[in-house]
């Protein structure tokens, strides 16, 4: 794999239209980590029997990447999983429901190259069994998998050790280190927890042929539990991180969250509504206005066009970039054009502009 930018992105509708919009410039510069999780909920006329399926957001995902490279993963975040999702967690004989899924992917031909994340259920009474068969299926099948090392996992080393051992060595090992969400205020202390993982992780792989990426998110999940009410800068101080951790090894591939926080919001009713909020992304930096709808109004489109002229306003706002689908929302919407009330709709554009300022800021 050459070296890109990696955007953990879930299959959530905010992140998906995010992606969407992106360029074709700007996807073939990036990896998407897609981290596939629960569909829709449905309900069967029938029987009444509730399910989750997850093949529409098969057809989005197929739909935006086509002919990109894509790596795929399955969420193991418990509020976005669903019965369909735990399938693909079955680990009897080497992970069948997670491999089939794959090979239809693959056999398909919607991708430039697919690079599947190896799964593992720790309540497997089989695991190392299961696991080695796993890579073993994948190995015949892709040139290159993928292990996300959650920094809070005290078994990445050995589970690393387990893969690599089944693994050919002329095949390519991509080793995603995630941070998942650092506060700032924690930022100096991860930096001395990922120096020492990675080193282990070399140390574990030795003259194997892999690739390590660090990937971090410092987005807060509610903007005003840390920040002012109405208007503030946000550093990403994902950056810091990966630049800190570089100067002690310098081989590694840049990833982040593209400014999306991995805890959800999606069981929060706001019963009294919400702050409209237009957030806009700076190479370094993600800079936001945010208002309150006026006593008596129920509709938030005046709100958004209010906030959307604060953002524009605003001396730094990147008119050149006007090209970019996020600024072009933001632009619209200052000159009374709304495009959406919503604010899953701000979050795409928030993250659609990052991920193109990031593949600028590095230069690829």
């Amino acid at each position: 794999m050459e070296k890109k930018y990696c955007v953990i992105a879930k299959t959530a509708q905010a992140e998906l239209r995010a992606m969407s919009n992106l360029s074709h410039e700007v996807l073939d510069k990036i990896l998407p980590i897609v981290e596939l999780t629960r569909g829709r909920k449905t309900t069967s006329k029938e029987t009444k029997e509730v399910s989750y399926p997850y093949f529409k957001l098969i057809e989005k995902v197929k739909e935006i990447y086509r002919g990109c490279d894509i790596a795929f993963d399955v969420t193991s975040i418990e509020a976005l999983s669903s019965p369909e999702i735990d399938e693909l967690y079955g680990s009897e004989g080497g992970y069948l429901e997670w491999i089939k899924l794959l090979d239809d992917l693959r056999v398909e031909g919607y991708f430039k190259t697919i690079i599947p994340s190896v799964l593992l259920n720790y309540d497997d009474d089989n695991f190392e069994d299961n696991v080695q068969s796993e890579v073993q299926q994948l190995n015949t099948r892709f040139d290159s998998i993928m292990y996300r090392y959650s920094i809070g996992n005290e078994d990445g080393i050995e589970d690393l050790k387990l893969i690599s051992n089944c693994f050919p060595d002329e095949k390519e090992l991509l080793v995603v280190v995630d941070c998942e969400y650092v506060p700032t205020s924690s930022v100096s202390s991860t930096i001395a927890v990922c120096k020492n993982i990675i080193q282990n992780i070399k140390n574990a792989l030795g003259r194997r042929n892999y690739k390590i990426a660090l990937a971090s998110t410092t987005y807060p999940n509610n903007v005003a539990e840390t920040n002012d009410e109405f208007a503030d800068d946000i550093p990403l101080s994902e950056i810091k991180l990966y630049n800190s951790v570089c100067k002690e090894h310098g081989d590694l591939i840049y990833g982040d969250y593209g400014t999306v926080n991995p805890q959800r919001n999606d069981g929060i009713v706001m019963a009294n509504g919400w702050l409209p909020k237009i957030d806009v992304a700076l190479p370094t930096l993600v800079y936001y206005k945010r208002r309150r709808r006026p006593k008596g109004t129920t509709a938030y489109s005046s709100t958004y066009e209010q906030v959307a002229r604060l953002a524009t306003a605003d001396s730094r706002f990147p008119l050149s970039l006007i090209n970019i689908w996020g600024i072009r929302q933001i632009v619209e919407c200052s000159m009374g054009s709304v495009p959406s009330s919503q604010p899953s709709f701000w979050i795409s554009v928030r993250m659609n502009t990052h991920v193109s300022q990031q593949v600028i800021r590095l230069g690829l």
